[in-house]
């Protein structure tokens, strides 16, 4: 009876490590942003063991995003989105989206990187950024991101076919108290905002269980809330508003349920 207990108890605790292992392994790796030869992606290289040299480094880094490894794009080349209906304007010059534009605009290789590692053939520092060796399978061409599909989408550098990103959300206008008629706009829903190193953030609250606003608003920023970027004191919407680059969903969007219902739509839009 008591090896019985023992057995029991034994298969209850390695099905809890199957399930916390299950849990830490989603993420990064299992997702189309690891681009090494060992990944599940569709388009894969074989210079490297790695998974983060490809978006970062520790050391040598551009200031665009944290750790940034890639050169970016300057802002002048590309298009941003415009409308008579839009209360404020694209400002794409220091936008943060610039940092997952330097792939998805289609003008570099994704092996161009300011520092290689030393798992890649010729790892070293390049300040003006240079390919990493090896050769790319898969739907991108030579590393450059193919035409605007499931797969691998490349955008192009002309934006105006593609959710705004660079500008201030309902307009700008967002403080530490923010209110529909700050902004004038009672299309957009009032974001959330507070504190976080020491610097004012905002964000809209997201429950994927229940629907497309959390109704508890527990004044904290989670990651399935969609952010909002500080920028010239207010709350910018840029692409990771409403993706997470690290995540294994569908369109790396920070839902865990994607878009079901238009759900992720509905976080912002008020309609």
């Amino acid at each position: 009876m008591k090896l019985k207990y023992i057995a029991v108890c034994l298969a209850i605790a390695v099905g809890t490590i199957a399930i916390v292992d299950t849990s830490v392994a989603a993420g990064i790796v299992d997702s189309k942003h690891n681009l090494q030869a060992n990944s599940l992606a569709a388009t894969k290289f074989d210079g490297t063991t790695e998974i983060c040299v490809f978006c970062h480094t520790p050391h040598g880094s551009a200031s665009e995003a944290p750790l940034w490894n890639r050169i970016i794009g300057t802002a002048s080349s590309l298009t941003p989105y415009t409308s008579t209906t839009m209360d404020g304007e694209a400002v794409l010059a220091g936008s943060p989206s610039l940092a997952c534009l330097s792939c998805h605009d289609g003008t570099q290789a994704m092996n161009t990187v300011i520092n290689a590692t030393s798992s890649a053939t010729d790892y070293g520092y390049n300040a003006t950024g240079s390919p990493m060796s090896g050769t790319w399978t898969g739907a991108g061409i030579g590393g450059i991101m193919a035409g605007a599909d499931n797969t691998v989408p490349n955008l192009g550098t002309n934006l105006n076919n593609d959710h705004p990103v660079a500008i201030p959300f309902a307009g700008g206008g967002l403080d530490d108290t923010p209110s529909v008629s700050e902004f004038g706009d009672s299309d957009f829903r009032v974001p959330d905002t507070g504190i976080i190193g020491g610097q004012q953030v905002w964000w809209l609250e997201f429950d994927p269980v229940n629907g497309a606003t959390d109704d508890t608003n527990d004044g904290a920023r989670t990651k399935v809330d969609l952010m909002l970027y500080t920028r010239n004191s207010t709350g910018f919407v840029e692409c990771g508003s409403c993706h997470d680059p690290h995540n294994d969903r569908a369109q790396f969007l920070r839902a865990p349920s994607g878009n079901v219902g238009s759900q992720l739509c509905l976080a912002c839009h008020a309609k």
